[in-house]
């Protein structure tokens, strides 16, 4: 269930990278628009799970509007970073809006544990990187010698 989570998270990570580097001119620059796409994956997450774990109604309208609210924002917003030469997203960006929509579908149908173990795991990942990248990074080691 876990590589389940894992590997549905990640496809809309995926989702949101590519709606996200169409908003950009150039791959480094970011754009103020960008927080509409976070926002549509954030809301869309916590409305999915607030609807199906039964939560409070206002609860669930509010990120369910705010959802379908920055989702209309995201096709309103000008694509700058149209590829001409490579692989084109047909229907931009509802396929990839759709696509997160779906996983978080998915993902809010897992049961409690699954939830605790993910959480649980990453916490220690994090602080496994955080505490590797003291010891190792580079910033460090030109600091001190």
């Amino acid at each position: 269930m876990l590589t389940s989570y894992v590997c549905l998270l990640l496809y809309s990570i995926a989702n949101l990278c590519a709606i996200v580097l169409r908003m950009r001119k150039d791959s480094m620059v970011r754009v103020d628009d960008e927080k509409y796409a976070w926002g549509f994956f954030f809301s869309s997450l916590i409305f999915l799970l607030c609807s199906s774990k039964n939560a409070n109604l206002y609860v669930t309208c509010v990120f369910g509007i705010l959802t379908l609210l920055s989702m209309v924002k995201l096709h309103l917003i000008p694509q700058l970073n149209i590829p001409t030469d490579s692989f084109r997203c047909p229907l931009f960006p509802l396929l990839p809006c759709l696509g997160i929509l779906g996983n978080f579908v998915l993902i809010a149908e897992f049961d409690f544990m699954t939830w605790v173990y993910f959480l649980s795991y990453t916490a220690v990942g994090i602080v496994f990187y955080f505490f590797y990248g003291i010891k190792y990074s580079k910033l460090n080691q030109l600091e001190y010698s």
